[in-house]
C-alpha cells in the first residue's frame, strides 16, 4: 500500500516524471547504439550503412539533458527509433527482411518476433513490479491509458534492445528459424510463429532473459530488471532519482556475438 501511495504522489510530480523518463530513454538509446556499433565492428561491410544511425543516436543523446517536457522526449525518442529500426533492417540477413516496424499485427517474421518478445518481456516486468508493490498501470513516461501496463512499458525501454533485439538477430542470422516456421494469418492476424516454432522461441527467450553472468559481477538481464524495480521502489518512496545506469559499451551481457 505504501509503495502505491508513493507511486501516485510521484506521478503528480512533473520533475520526477521527466527525470525518470529521460533516464529510461537514455538507457534505451545507449543500448541501441551499443548494438549497432558492435554489429558494425563484427561486419565491416555493413558499417557504412550503420554509421548514420550511430550519428543520429549520438546527437539524440546530447539533446536529452535539455528536454523539460515528456512530449518533446517522446518526439526525440520516436525519431531515434525510426533511425534505429532502419539500421536493424541492415543487420538482419536473408532469407528474412525487415523494412519497417509494424506493431500488432506484425507483417513479417522479424516484426512478429519483436512483437512477441516485447510482449513477453513487458509481462515479466509487470510481474516484478506487482511483486514489489507497484501498480503496473500507472506509468511516468507512458502515462495512464485504460488497459495498458504503462509502468511496465516505462521500464521495458531499458531492456528491449539488450534482451529482445539481440535475441532477434541471433535466432534469425544463425538460421535457427526458417520462413517455414511462420504463418501469415492475413490482414487481421498478421504473421505468427507455428506452434512448434513458438515453443522453441519461448525456450530461447527464457534462456536469454535468465542467461548466467558471462563474467564475475555481470548480472543477467533478469537480475538487471530486478535491480531496476528495486531501485524504482526506493526512488518513489524517497523522491530521489534512480541510480544512473552505466554506459558500458563492453558489457559482455549486452555484446553481439560475431555470428549475429
Amino acid at each position: 500500500m505504501f509503495v502505491r501511495l508513493a507511486q501516485h504522489r510521484r506521478h503528480s510530480d512533473p520533475t520526477f516524471r521527466i527525470e525518470l523518463a529521460k533516464q529510461l530513454v537514455t538507457e534505451k538509446l545507449r543500448a541501441g547504439r551499443r548494438l549497432v556499433v558492435r554489429y558494425a565492428q563484427n561486419h565491416s561491410e555493413s558499417a557504412p550503412l550503420l554509421e548514420p544511425t550511430v550519428s543520429r543516436l549520438d546527437y539524440a543523446l546530447t539533446q536529452i539533458d535539455g528536454i523539460s517536457e515528456v512530449d518533446a522526449l517522446l518526439g526525440l525518442e520516436g525519431s531515434s527509433a525510426a533511425s534505429y529500426f532502419q539500421a536493424l533492417g541492415h543487420m538482419i540477413r536473408p532469407p528474412f527482411a525487415f523494412t519497417r516496424r509494424s506493431q500488432h499485427p506484425g507483417r513479417d517474421p522479424p516484426n512478429a518476433l519483436l512483437n512477441l518478445g516485447y510482449t513477453l518481456l513487458s509481462v515479466e516486468i509487470a510481474g516484478r513490479l506487482e511483486s514489489c508493490g507497484f501498480d503496473p498501470r500507472i506509468g511516468y513516461y507512458h502515462g495512464i491509458r485504460y488497459g495498458r501496463q504503462s509502468l511496465a512499458l516505462d521500464l521495458l525501454e531499458s531492456h528491449r534492445v539488450d534482451v529482445i533485439d539481440r535475441l532477434l538477430l541471433s535466432v534469425l542470422n544463425r538460421r535457427m528459424f526458417t520462413p517455414e516456421d511462420f504463418t501469415d494469418g492475413g490482414e487481421s492476424l498478421g504473421v505468427r510463429l507455428t506452434p512448434p516454432a513458438l515453443r522453441r522461441f519461448l525456450g530461447l527467450y527464457e534462456a536469454a532473459l535468465g542467461e548466467p553472468a558471462t563474467t564475475e559481477g555481470t548480472p543477467s538481464p533478469r537480475q538487471r530488471i530486478e535491480a531496476q524495480v528495486s531501485d524504482l521502489r526506493r526512488a518513489v518512496l524517497s523522491g530521489d532519482p534512480l541510480s544512473p545506469d552505466r554506459d558500458d559499451s563492453e558489457n559482455p551481457a549486452t555484446a553481439i556475438e560475431s555470428e549475429a
